[in-house]
């Protein structure tokens, strides 16, 4: 009878877990309509103002002029390779 008691422990532990995982796992609740709203108007404002502040330390965009291709680069000093080979 002991060991059916020592071997309950396992088995409860994993019926706890099985229904705690269950609980966890299930998908939310939908957002009520009013609080999606506000969230995304928050979003939409917290946009908006990051865009309008370009202060110091925020990195400006590049221009497509200032883009190059690999090919424009030129090759290291001592690269070890002559023109026209490859």
């Amino acid at each position: 009878m002991k060991v059916l008691l020592w071997l309950m422990i396992p088995v409860a532990a994993l019926i706890i877990g099985i229904i705690w995982a269950s609980l966890r796992a299930r998908p939310p609740r939908p957002a009520a309509m009013q609080d999606s709203m506000a969230s995304f108007s928050r979003f939409r404002r917290a946009l908006a103002t990051a865009h309008a502040s370009s202060g110091p330390g925020r990195p400006r965009p590049i221009a497509d002029a200032e883009v190059t291709s690999p090919g424009d680069q030129d090759e290291p000093a001592g690269s070890g390779t002559r023109p026209g080979q490859p």
